[in-house]
């Protein structure tokens, strides 16, 4: 696989962490990449 396509899932995968996150605090939080 290319390291791309990588990255880009640990991005996709970090980004939702953080949405889940926030959404657990409460706090709308905007999510980039």
């Amino acid at each position: 696989m290319p390291e791309s396509v990588i990255l880009s899932q640990e991005q996709a995968t970090s980004a939702l962490g953080r949405y889940r996150l926030s959404l657990i605090n409460g706090v709308p939080e905007r999510i980039y990449g």
